[in-house]
C-alpha cells in the first residue's frame, strides 16, 4: 500500500504515519490491531502487530468448526492465533460494559476494550454504532 492509496482510504490514518505516528485501531471482530509504518522503504507499506481478544478465541474456533470442519489441534488455527497479541477482558472493562453506552453487553465490551487500548480507530458495520461517531477519543467507523 502507497501512502497515496492509503490516504485514499483515510487521510487520519495516512496523515499519522506520515508524522511516523502508531496508529490503533480495534476490529468489531475482536481483533485489535496496530499499523507501524517501515519508515525506512520508499513505498512505505504497513506491517501489522495484531491483537485478539482472549474472549474471541473460542468464537473463532467454533465457527471455523462449523464451517470448515477444523479440530483441534489444527496447525492453521495454532499458526493464525500465534500470529497475534492477546488481550485481557478485565472486571473494571466489564463493569464499565454493564453501563452502557448501548444496550448489547458485546459491544460495551468492544467499546470499552478500545477505550482502554488507546486505540485510534473502531472498525464496525452496526449502523448503531456508527452514529455515534466517537467514543471517547476512539473513531466509529465502518472502513480506513
Amino acid at each position: 500500500i502507497t501512502f497515496t492509496e492509503l490516504r485514499t482510504k483515510s487521510s487520519n490514518l495516512a496523515k499519522a504515519l506520515e508524522k511516523g505516528e502508531e496508529a490503533k485501531f480495534v476490529r468489531r471482530s475482536k481483533v485489535v490491531v496496530r499499523v507501524v509504518p517501515d519508515k525506512d522503504a520508499k513505498i512505505k507499506t504497513i506491517n501489522y502487530k495484531g491483537f485478539v481478544s482472549t474472549l474471541s478465541c473460542h468464537i473463532l474456533f467454533y465457527v471455523n468448526k462449523i464451517n470448515v470442519k477444523i479440530n483441534v489441534p489444527d496447525v492453521k488455527m495454532n499458526s493464525f492465533l500465534n500470529d497475534f497479541n492477546l488481550t485481557d477482558l478485565s472486571q473494571d472493562i466489564l463493569d464499565r460494559a454493564t453501563e452502557g453506552p448501548s444496550i448489547d453487553l458485546e459491544d460495551n465490551i468492544q467499546l470499552h476494550s478500545a477505550a482502554e487500548a488507546e486505540c485510534d480507530f473502531f472498525l464496525t458495520k452496526d449502523k448503531q454504532l456508527l452514529q455515534l461517531k466517537f467514543f471517547g477519543k476512539t473513531q466509529i467507523c465502518s472502513n480506513l
